[in-house]
């Protein structure tokens, strides 16, 4: 089987990631090849990410503010870094606004 050139590149990205690199090889593997990219820039408001289904993000580039429905910061995610992992968890719903940096 052949991988991609772009499966190649976010496994090797990932493989450099806590807690990605606890992976095994084959499970890294399928996770990457399940990735899906955008791409955003700062100020963007296509930035405000959905999170009516569960999803994990993972910056590669540049950073993310995780912010409160009332705007006050909760985290400022930089490259490596993850969010959106409690909708993943518990498959539940959240509303926490993120823009691009």
């Amino acid at each position: 089987m052949t991988v991609s050139v772009e499966v190649a590149a976010i496994r090797e990205f990932l493989a450099g990631c806590p807690p990605f690199d606890e992976l095994p090889a084959e499970m890294l593997g399928r996770a990457a090849s399940k990735v899906q990219i955008a791409y955003y820039r700062a100020g963007d408001p296509g930035a405000v990410l959905d999170y009516s289904s569960p999803r994990l993000y993972v910056v590669r580039t540049g950073a993310f503010e995780v912010r409160d429905s009332e705007g006050q910061l909760l985290d400022r995610v930089e490259p490596g870094g993850y969010f959106g992992y409690p909708s993943v968890a518990d498959r539940r719903r959240y509303h926490q606004p993120a823009d691009s940096d």
